[in-house]
């Protein structure tokens, strides 16, 4: 029964197909150009989108790469001038030390409150030998052993 009403069905389409069959091609070129048309208006749409959403976040992309490289410059430049301070390199000292927005942070904790203001002396000392212009933000406790 499925076979006869699937015979049926394709002898139907057959029998159009053959009328049409002056028409199809003349069709078919109508319905390309269309296509073509519609294919390329949702390209320009597509592109305008990227564009908008790549200007949108291009400042984010710029400053994470400008974070990056301060990153990479900045924090272990701060980091070696602590190190190699004798007051600040007590093992009772915890110093970290990141960099980010033009800014360099000094976390963990110091002994006592003149060490925690000789640490932000030696970090805008080393900045300035770099010649950078980051700020320091000296977020250092003072905990006593």
């Amino acid at each position: 029964m499925k076979t006869l009403i699937a015979l049926g069905a394709a002898l139907l389409l057959l029998g159009t197909g053959l009328a049409g069959c002056r028409n199809t091609a003349e069709g078919l070129k109508e319905d390309t150009a269309k296509n073509v048309h519609a294919a390329s208006q949702a390209v320009e749409r597509a592109a305008k989108k990227v564009d908008q959403e790549t200007n949108k976040h291009a400042p984010q992309a710029k400053q994470g790469a400008s974070n990056a490289g301060q990153a990479i410059t900045l924090t272990p430049t701060v980091k070696t001038a602590i190190v190699a301070d004798s007051k600040l390199n007590d093992s009772r000292n915890n110093i970290d030390v990141d960099s980010a927005n033009n800014v360099v942070h000094l976390k963990g904790h110091v002994v006592n409150s003149a060490l925690k203001q000789h640490a932000t002396d030696v970090a805008v000392k080393a900045l300035q030998k770099v010649g950078s212009n980051a700020k320091v933000s000296n977020e250092l406790a003072v905990q006593k052993p």
